[in-house]
């Protein structure tokens, strides 16, 4: 190819295009631009420069380079002799047309804008120009980037060929005396349209012809489908029609962009016509009640649009819109009636207005959905009256995306519910509602004679928090009958190691029914979704609370169905790592007006430190002694019950260990040894060893174990009791053991609270189906539970651990130490820190985890649990079939270690700490001899601290790890991984440093 030259000008400027300001470049093309090779025309000098001479049905190609791809405006600079122009320019994709009349002769140039737009390519281009006429001289061509060829002030009539974009082979052609468009099969024409706030409807009339096809078209507003449809075919290419496509539509105000997309091929589009719609049907009055369409509409405000969504049509609201139904109430009374409204929301929260005649309801808050598609139908009113004769409904959305398919008026069934449960969450009594104490998490009672009560963990009393009731908004979910007193108080919670175990829990006694909870909150002015975990059937798991304007007092109301004979379990938890809330009360209600919480009428003996009366442990006032513990067992082992442990006669003070050989019968009737509360200010039963107290580091006086499980020890709880001062065992599992669980545990100062250890010559001391739930333990050197063997079918659930960095001579802490052939684990809304080692040589190791499992365990879960401040690993894992699911991991030397495969989900890493010893800082590393591969997905880190390594595998040569999709963030000089080849990171994964 031979070129005069290869020159391209830029030149920048501002142009408006939908009230925004975009730079836009401009190409100069002349004769120093032309591929001689392929050009007819010639080339000769004029004045000082060079044109380009054309006679009739010459051409010349113009070969030039963009910086960028888009659509272009062609200027010709020319002159003309006896002949009007007539010019075609083509690109491959687009033909553009220049026809003009003759300037006065060939040295009179002017400019001339071509007749449409052309696509250029970012990088080479090639451009065709042919003169139909003779006598035509060009000196060059401007090439200037738009981005809409033309804004269309509607209603009005487009040209087919008016279009701000196209696919690449729909092409204009002359047809008669005008031209067309020539459409391909899936080939698509857009046209920007200018609405200056035209609230009627509109019509769309397309004027088209077709050959040997039934024209087939998809039609879109706004990437919202209007329709889909088959138009009538033509009796050949040129036999143009015009038919109604599309009736009454809403143009939104402003800008928007029509696309029209052709399913066939051999569709020629001549021209379209925007006019208000006459079709606008005669308003529906619905009779109530009534499920009404959202499309049977009175009227709308301009932005509304209907579109089809599967079989049926749904309404696409957006910001700021509105619309209205028209409803009647044929009675001659007063109606209450309840509203719900079908809807989607892709994400986002629906906020409304709804009006109903002249009474208004302002700031209705809904739930959001995870998709378009995803409908969900939720109550928007409850509890509304209707007078009689014929209203205006009115639903306006204060944001975008709300689509909606119907809206159902239930009349409200009226019903008076028993307050079983009134809490005031961190608050004092307030009328009917009962304060929640909150101190030392105790259980309390209430109502002694329904035996009501409820017990709390979750929340140190640290996190009460007032707030001035005036300074609140009330959302319109807050019962009318609400006492608003019990907003002023609150318990905060975060995923945090500031704060307690994750979440705030509650156990309520209930029998067995249906229930509703009403979860009553303060929350700020971002959005938050929040957990929700029961043992119940509960209506909603996940409550999603809308973003508000400051401060705002809201409820939410669950359906539950407690079935079983036990204490039904209502946790609230946060959604992600850096969420807050604030609950300020619990109701639980009931329909059945005669409910009776069940009083349990198991055989029962009492106990006090040192006995009372004949000491026959029949009432408290011949309360046994404890000493006779395990000859009390035995005495209810055939029949199950409870052993009540006064806590008003003293301390259970503890200087040897006891034997317990004897349990319940079977799982269904378990002994049960628990403190005997008669009211409020009761407190758990106090046992107190002799370990050292103050613990001072490394003391010889370690205390010693206190309860030794031995052989027949089965089907056992021990509940609401506080321990301290005891040493390896306040529970040692000494022998093989089933069925035992720890409620509601306090333990201080010790070294384990449960130890597995074998007693004498047996082979084990496994234990199967072990359950610790609800238990804080403060200040220990070993850990707070050890387990060994063969044990099986163990649950921990909502345990504190914080070992206060206790030290011990010989060794280190591990709050959860999981060992042997244990298998089938849970471990489920913990809390472990603090767990140190400080050795005399700074150079050595520095070992202390939180949770820790070893090589022979197998399947283990654990899930919503933070473990932090710990000088070594905060979680540890060498154990088979690991999944990791929403675990917190902050401020440990190594947040998370592997020694085996595992499945990380939706984890988190915050800012490694090297307390002393040797070894580096690391998020997320992998360490041992096998060859494994640990997956985490949906990963969270946060880095702001110095010489710290986010993935490391460098510790051994046959791990890998892989990483799918999350966040990290790097604000310190953290190494992101120590091998790229066995460290994979997805594209999806969001790094920032």
């Amino acid at each position: 190819m031979k070129a005069l030259k290869f020159i391209v000008l830029f030149i920048t400027f501002s142009l408006y295009a939908f009230g925004e300001s975009n730079s836009n470049i401009s190409l100069t093309l002349d004769t120093s631009d032309l591929d001689l090779d392929r050009t007819t025309a010639s080339v000769n000098r004029r004045g000082s420069g060079y044109e380009t001479r054309f006679s009739k049905d010459k051409i010349a190609t113009f070969v030039f380079s963009s910086t960028k791809s888009g659509f272009f405006e062609v200027r010709a600079n020319y002159s003309s002799k006896n002949y009007d122009t007539d010019v075609e320019l083509d690109n491959g994709d687009e033909n553009v047309i220049l026809q003009s009349s003759s300037t006065s002769g060939h040295g009179n140039f002017t400019s001339a804008k071509f007749n449409g737009l052309i696509k250029l390519s970012e990088g080479s281009n090639t451009i065709v120009l042919t003169s139909n006429r003779p006598n035509f001289y060009l000196r060059k061509l401007v090439l200037q980037e738009v981005d809409f060829v033309i804004e269309h002030n509607i209603p009005k009539n487009i040209k087919s060929w008016e279009f701000s974009e196209s696919s690449q082979s729909v092409t204009k052609s002359p047809r008669g005396s005008s031209y067309e468009m020539r459409f391909k099969k899936g080939l698509s024409l857009s046209y920007a349209l200018k609405n200056h706030g035209n609230e009627a409807p509109y019509d769309l009339v397309l004027e088209y012809s077709s050959k040997k096809r039934i024209p087939k078209l998809e039609i879109y507003l706004d990437d919202n489908q209007l329709s889909v449809n088959s138009l009538p075919e033509t009796s050949g290419h040129g036999s143009f029609k015009k038919v109604l496509t599309v009736e009454n539509f809403h143009i939104p105000s402003d800008n928007s962009v029509l696309k029209i997309k052709s399913n066939d091929h051999n569709f020629y589009l001549r021209a379209l016509r925007l006019s208000e719609s006459t079709s606008m049907p005669e308003p529906v009055v619905h009779k109530l009640p009534n499920v009404i369409s959202a499309t049977r509409y009175a009227d709308s405000n301009m932005n509304v649009n209907v579109a089809k969504r599967g079989s049926s049509y749904e309404v696409r609201m957006s910001q700021n819109q509105l619309i209205s139904y028209l409803i009647e109430n044929e009675t001659n009374d007063d109606i209450k009636f309840d509203l719900k409204l079908n809807y989607s929301s892709a994400r986002t929260f629906p906020k409304l207005n709804v009006k109903i005649g002249d009474v208004l309801y302002e700031n209705i808050n809904l739930d959001k959905t995870d998709s378009h598609g995803k409908y969900i139908t939720r109550d928007v009113l409850n509890g509304f009256t209707v007078s009689p004769g014929v209203h205006r409904l009115e639903i306006f959305s204060h944001n975008r995306n709300l689509y909606f398919k119907n809206i159902k008026f239930i009349e409200t069934v009226e019903e008076s519910k028993l307050k079983v449960y009134q809490l005031n969450v961190g608050g004092p009594d307030i009328g009917s509602w009962v304060k929640d104490l909150g101190a030392n998490n105790e259980i309390v009672n209430f109502f002694d004679e329904s035996n009501r009560r409820f017990y709390m963990i979750g929340s140190d009393d640290s996190m009460i928090s007032n707030i001035n009731i005036n300074s609140l908004s009330i959302d319109n979910s807050v019962p009318s009958d609400t006492n608003l007193d019990i907003f002023q108080t609150f318990r905060k919670d975060k995923t945090s190691a500031d704060f307690h175990v994750p979440g705030i829990n509650y156990e309520f006694a209930l029998s067995p029914g249906e229930y509703d909870v009403v979860i009553h909150l303060i929350k700020g002015p971002e959005p938050i979704t929040l957990n929700i975990k029961s043992n119940a059937t509960i209506s909603n798991e996940h409550i999603s609370l809308p973003q508000t304007v400051g401060n705002t007092a809201m409820s939410v109301k669950l359906n539950i169905s407690h079935t079983e004979l036990r204490d039904f379990v209502l946790g609230i938890m946060p959604d992600g790592f850096e969420s807050e809330f604030n609950l300020a009360g619990i109701e639980i209600l009931s329909s059945d007006e005669s409910i009776n919480i069940t009083i349990d009428d198991k055989p029962k003996r009492y106990v006090s430190p040192h006995g009372a009366g004949n000491k026959s442990g029949s009432s408290p006032g011949n309360a046994r002694a404890f000493k006779d513990i395990n000859g009390l067992i035995s005495n209810l082992s055939a029949s199950g019950g409870e052993i009540l442990l006064l806590p008003n006669k003293g301390i259970y003070r503890i200087s040897k260990s006891y034997n317990i050989t004897k349990g319940g019968v079977d799982e269904s009737k378990p002994v049960v040894i628990k403190t005997y509360r008669t009211s409020v200010s009761s407190t758990k039963a106090i046992f107190k060893g002799v370990r050292q107290a103050p613990w001072i580091d490394r003391s010889q006086t370690k205390g010693k174990e206190f309860l030794r499980l031995m052989s027949g020890a089965n089907n056992l709880v021990f509940e609401d009791i506080q321990f301290e001062n005891f040493g390896n065992g306040i529970f040692r599992i000494a022998k093989p053991i089933k069925n035992l669980k720890l409620s509601k545990i306090r333990a201080v100062n010790f070294t384990r609270l449960i130890e597995n250890n074998k007693s004498g010559s047996g082979s084990h001391a496994s234990v199967e189906n072990l359950v610790l739930e609800n238990t804080e333990a403060f200040g220990y050197t070993r850990a707070v539970i050890r387990l060994q063997y063969s044990s099986e079918n163990v649950v921990i659930d909502k345990i504190l651990g914080d070992s206060q960095g206790q030290l011990d001579k010989d060794d280190f802490p591990m709050g959860i130490t999981v060992d042997g052939n244990v298998s089938n684990v849970t471990i489920n809304m913990c809390l472990m820190k603090n767990h140190r080692q400080v050795l005399s040589n700074n150079g050595t190791y520095f070992n202390g985890d939180g949770v820790a499992t070893e090589s022979n365990v197998d399947n283990v879960l654990i899930q919503d649990t933070i473990s932090s401040g710990n000088t070594d690993g905060g979680f540890d894992i060498k154990s088979t079939n690991t999944k990791l699911l929403r675990t917190l991991a902050i401020h440990n030397k190594r947040n998370y270690r592997f020694w085996n495969s595992a499945i990380v989900t939706e984890a988190k890493s915050v800012d490694p700490v090297k307390y002393g010893g040797s070894g580096n800082k690391v998020h997320f590393g992998a360490y041992g001899s096998r060859n494994f591969l640990v997956d985490i997905i949906d990963v969270d880190i946060l880095d702001t601290t110095s010489n710290a390594r986010v993935f490391s595998v460098g510790e051994t040569s046959n791990s890998r790890m892989n990483i799918e999709r999350g966040k990290i963030v790097i604000e310190g000089s953290a190494d992101l991984r120590d091998s790229s080849s066995r460290v994979n990171i997805s594209s999806e994964t969001e790094i920032y440093n």
